[in-house]
């Protein structure tokens, strides 16, 4: 029995067609940078894998088991302490394999710490983390208690004394939540919107409190909704409803001007009597009380 030609494979013949194609040179120069392409790879994976042993190499040496210099690049005065005593375990530890990360986590997870901007290693064996820090913008007082919240209203670490140094928010319902959450309460918002709108006034170290116990009328719908104290005793200001939430009474502005014309005027701005209201009349106050 005669045996048939045995057939060409189709791969084989197509490759056999595209090879005896025309621009055979600049086909050889495909094949040859795929070939570079190929060794090149390799090369990438050698290089790291010798520099993970390297980098082991150097984390073994002696000046790595020593306690890393860790700077806070403008950290506001007061926070630095408070701050590196969080990086304190990790200083400790000397700089073991992806220190830069784990200072970045803890630093992410301090209340104090708004945004990590970064942590870098420098050459001389220095760690230098730069953040975006929350500045204390007011006190709130629960019962005894006071707490710090910074102009987002999230609640910063601790619980302090009676201090002059910032605005004081009185009368504000629920408890404390945990440092680092934002204080959900819109009366302490309405409180933290006045503070911030008195702040410039000439007249603002004469306010010692902001108090918000009458929020919406909750208390008793006839009376201020909110109440400035004054550093002088017994002496009060009938502010009326939270700013941005007047009904047919004066503007946040108007009751603004009201009291920076009393302290032009009498040197107070509360008249110098001891109760006024400035809700009503939008160029004057009425006593009060």
């Amino acid at each position: 029995m005669a045996r048939g030609k045995r057939k060409t494979p189709k791969t084989s013949k197509r490759l056999s067609r595209w090879w005896s194609a025309k621009d055979r040179d600049a086909k050889w120069a495909a094949i040859f940078a795929m070939v570079q392409v190929c060794a090149a790879g390799g090369m990438i994976v050698g290089v790291g894998i010798g520099l993970a042993h390297l980098d082991a190499r150097v984390h073994a040496a002696p000046r790595f088991h020593q306690p890393p210099v860790i700077e806070l690049v403008e950290v506001p005065d007061g926070l630095r302490d408070i701050v590196m005593a969080k990086l304190a375990p990790l200083q400790a530890a000397g700089f073991e394999p992806g220190i830069c990360a784990k200072i970045g986590r803890a630093l992410e997870a301090d209340p104090w710490v708004r945004r990590v901007k970064g942590v870098r290693r420098t050459h001389d064996l220095r760690i230098v983390a730069r953040c975006e820090y929350r500045l204390p913008a007011a006190f709130v007082q629960i019962d005894s208690d006071f707490y710090l919240v910074d102009k987002q209203q999230v609640r910063l670490p601790g619980v302090y004394g009676y201090q002059e140094s910032l605005p004081l928010i009185q009368g504000v319902e629920g408890t404390a939540p945990p440092a680092g959450a934002v204080w959900e309460a819109a009366d302490l918002a309405a409180g933290m919107r006045l503070a911030r709108l008195i702040a410039p006034e000439p007249f603002a170290p004469q306010i010692t409190a902001i108090q918000v116990h009458n929020y919406g009328g909750r208390c008793s719908p006839r009376d201020t909704h909110i109440m400035l104290i004054t550093d002088r005793a017994g002496s009060v200001i009938k502010w009326g409803s939270a700013p941005g939430e007047e009904i047919e009474e004066n503007s946040a502005r108007r009751k603004t001007a009201i009291l920076r014309d009393n302290f032009e005027r009498f040197g107070r701005a509360d008249a110098d009597l001891r109760a006024i209201d400035i809700s009503v009349y939008p160029d004057r106050f009425t006593a009060a009380g």
